[in-house]
């Protein structure tokens, strides 16, 4: 077995699990993804939206 410079061990590649229900797997677990960042996107919006409401005419009237 070969050795890297560090003396340890090579490690194995990584092997995706692709069984006979992988492919469906792959897709719903990407379209929770996607779910998921429009969700923490809308969440942001509205966090934005709530702070300017809250400030609302003052943000124009900052001293500089």
């Amino acid at each position: 077995m070969t050795r890297t410079p560090d003396n340890k061990p090579p490690l194995a590649p990584i092997q995706p699990r692709m069984g006979p229900e992988g492919a469906e797997q792959a897709k719903a677990r990407n379209m929770r993804n996607i779910v998921l960042g429009l969700s923490l996107v809308g969440f942001v919006i509205l966090i934005f939206v709530v702070t300017l409401v809250k400030l609302g005419g003052n943000v124009a009237n900052r001293p500089f």
